[in-house]
C-alpha cells in the first residue's frame, strides 16, 4: 500500500534550499563565478516557490475557510520578500569583503529556518483541517488535473526532480495518481519513471 504526502514536494523544497545554504556556506567572495551561479540558483529557487505558493493557495486552501488560511498565504508573500532581498544583495552588492558574503549567508539560513517552519505548520496544522473534511482520496484528486495534462516528457522530468527526497512510499503513491489520471502518457515513460522508485539521486 503506498502512503500518499499531498506535501510530498516540501521534501523538494527543502532540499534545494539546503543546497543552496551549504553552497554559501562554502564560498569564497573572491569567487565570483561561483556566487553569479548561486544566484541563479536562487532565482530559480524563487520561481519554484512562487509556483508552489499558487498551487497551494488555487488547489489547496480553496478547500478550507480563508481564515484558516489567512496566516499561510501571508507567510508566502514574507518568504517571497526576503528571499527577494537576499537576491538584491547578492547580485548588485559588491562583494569585496567575507564579512559581507558571511551576512548573506546568514540571512539565508534564517530564510531557510523559516521556510522549514512554514512547511511545518502546513503539514501539521492545514493539513489536519483537511483531512477533517477530506478523505484520501478526495486529497488525491486535488493534483488530478494537473496530472492529466502531462506529456510523458512532464512526467519524467518532474518525477526526476521530486522522488530523490521522497521515500519509497511517496514515490509510489506519485506514481499510482499519475497513470491514473493519464494512462496513455503514463504507458510511454512507464519505464523510466519506475526506475526513479529506488533511484536515490
Amino acid at each position: 500500500m503506498s502512503h500518499f504526502n499531498l506535501f510530498s514536494s516540501h521534501k523538494y523544497l527543502e532540499k534545494v534550499s539546503a543546497d543552496i545554504l551549504f553552497q554559501l556556506a562554502r564560498v569564497s567572495f573572491t569567487d565570483k563565478k561561483t556566487l553569479e551561479a548561486i544566484a541563479v540558483d536562487i532565482e530559480n529557487f524563487q520561481a519554484m516557490l512562487l509556483g508552489h505558493a499558487a498551487w497551494e493557495e488555487q488547489l489547496v486552501f480553496k478547500r478550507l475557510a480563508k481564515e484558516v488560511t489567512k496566516a499561510e498565504v501571508q507567510h508566502h508573500q514574507q518568504i517571497e520578500s526576503t528571499l527577494q532581498s537576499i537576491l538584491q544583495a547578492l547580485k548588485s552588492v559588491d562583494i569585496s569583503q567575507a564579512a559581507s558574503l558571511h551576512k548573506i549567508y546568514l540571512n539565508f539560513r534564517k530564510f531557510y529556518a523559516d521556510l522549514l517552519l512554514h512547511l511545518y505548520d502546513e503539514e501539521t496544522t492545514l493539513m489536519s483541517k483537511l483531512c477533517e473534511k477530506l478523505s484520501e482520496q478526495q486529497l488525491r484528486q486535488i493534483d488530478q488535473e494537473i496530472y492529466s495534462q502531462m506529456s510523458a516528457h512532464d512526467m519524467a522530468a518532474m518525477v526526476s526532480d521530486l522522488f530523490p527526497p521522497c521515500n519509497l512510499e511517496e514515490k509510489q503513491a506519485v506514481l499510482e495518481d499519475l497513470q491514473r489520471a493519464s494512462p496513455t502518457e503514463f504507458a510511454k515513460t512507464e519505464s523510466e519513471l519506475v526506475g526513479y522508485l529506488t533511484q536515490e539521486t
